[in-house]
């Protein structure tokens, strides 16, 4: 496996959360992919990367659209993502990773770093859910 080896008997959702967590404090950057500057998509791609989901490089949109199928918000769990329509035109605009108990982990441009957050307080957008499409990891 590449990456980030978390714990070994975790379910991958679980250790795509976990990953995610390490990227906290991490500066807010549009297009970035690394500890230096992230953005919501680059958080994404990385934290899978890390726990051995190859995902290539993309869009919130285009991870809702390629990578995942919807979900219904009851049936979140720890490792599944969380996507935003901001501009309300029916494309994603913003995409975190799902932690359990209500929160998520995403690169906040307001806050200008990677924080975690209550999905449900936090933003004034409705949230949609997406599991990852299975995969063989690496």
């Amino acid at each position: 496996m590449r990456g980030v080896n978390i714990i070994a008997n975790k379910t991958t959702a679980q250790k795509i959360a976990d990953a995610a967590k390490t990227y906290k404090g991490v500066p807010y950057k549009w297009g970035g992919q690394d500890r230096t500057g992230i953005d919501c998509s680059g958080l994404v791609i990385k934290s899978s990367q890390d726990a051995g989901v190859p995902i290539k490089d993309k869009t919130a949109d285009e991870l809702y659209t390629t990578e995942v199928r919807s979900i219904p918000k009851d049936q979140r769990k720890s490792g599944d993502l969380v996507f935003f329509d901001y501009e309300e035109d029916g494309k994603k605009d913003h995409v975190g990773i799902y932690t359990g108990n209500g929160k998520i982990v995403h690169a906040s441009g307001s806050q200008k770093q990677v924080v975690e957050v209550n999905v449900d307080t936090y933003f004034k957008t409705p949230a949609s859910y997406g599991r990852l499409l299975p995969r063989k990891s690496k």
